[in-house]
């Protein structure tokens, strides 16, 4: 069954009003890179001084100075105040989770990112890493930047994945019910992500016959295909370059980069570069695999 829940979010999730079913649990085993800035000073340009014969340094320079100290006051620029997504953008989490969670967000599809209604992050040693449902999701905040952010992409994937909205990766009941379920949940034929499922699944927890470890990402995809589908997406946003590697000598990997590359990145999503190297042992984690992150560099770019 997918899914899990612990006792110990109980009273967050009451008062929020959310119901414990509606989460996914991403049960990673319980078990990260730095930026550099470069700054380049260039000397200021020398003033040189012009003025009638007789006329002082003083008297012409002042009215200069004057003119430009009032020129400055009048075209200072104000500090730009960021504004974050309301939905990461909450007094209890700090804010380098929500910084990490904003960006994160904004480079996903916006009928996807929009089905995200509640956010939060747990610094309370929790057991599990990660929980998701159709519009919720929980993090650990006692992990790295870039274990955090690999987190959020993976259960990103779950929120997307189970969503209601037809907007995002959702079906209609009336196209019929498929041979998948989440818990009671029916996942119905028009859903885009059943053609995701039917790569390696028979059923949300039956691997399709033939199936082997190198048809998944990581060994942990290969628990049900609901983590398959957010281990997948993990991999392709933060190690795209050796998933593509992979799917060159896999067909199944390549259905599954394929599906990731038509529905939810047409445009391609290059924000990270990979450290992983693929040495043909299926590693188990895909939020635990290094990878630089690019998105900040880009960004400054534009």
């Amino acid at each position: 069954m997918k899914t899990r829940l612990l006792l110990s979010i109980g009273v967050l999730l009451c008062s929020s009003g959310l119901s414990p079913q509606t989460l996914q649990a991403a049960s990673v085993p319980q078990q990260s890179t730095a930026a550099s800035v470069k700054l380049t000073v260039r000397r200021a340009a020398p003033i040189f001084f012009l003025g009638a014969p007789g006329t002082t340094k003083k008297q012409v320079a002042s009215p200069f100075l004057a003119s430009v100290r009032t020129s400055a006051v009048g075209v200072a620029p104000k500090q730009r105040v960021q504004t974050l997504l309301p939905v990461v953008d909450q007094k209890d989490i700090a804010m380098k989770h929500r910084q990490i969670a904003d960006e994160v967000l904004r480079l996903m599809p916006k009928p996807c990112r929009d089905t995200l209604k509640n956010f939060y992050v747990r610094y309370d040693n929790p057991k599990q890493r990660g929980l998701a449902g159709k519009n919720t999701l929980i993090l650990s905040g006692n992990v790295s930047n870039e274990e955090f952010r690999a987190l959020l992409v993976h259960e990103l994937g779950h929120v997307f994945d189970l969503s209601e909205s037809t907007a995002c990766l959702s079906g209609t009941a009336k196209s019929g019910e498929s041979e998948f379920k989440d818990g009671n949940d029916k996942v119905y034929l028009d859903d885009p992500s059943v053609h995701f499922y039917r790569i390696s699944w028979s059923n949300e927890k039956t691997t399709r016959a033939g199936s082997k470890p190198e048809d998944f990402v990581t060994g942990y995809a290969s628990w049900d295909a609901f983590e398959d589908f957010g281990e997948s997406m993990a991999y392709f946003v933060l190690h795209n370059d050796v998933f593509r590697e992979r799917a060159k000598t896999n067909a199944a990997l390549a259905a599954k980069y394929a599906w990731f590359q038509t529905y939810l990145f047409p445009n391609g999503i290059e924000v990270a570069t990979t450290e992983h190297t693929w040495t043909g042992k299926v590693p188990w984690d895909a939020t635990k695999l290094p990878y630089v992150w690019l998105a900040q560099q880009m960004i400054a770019k534009k």
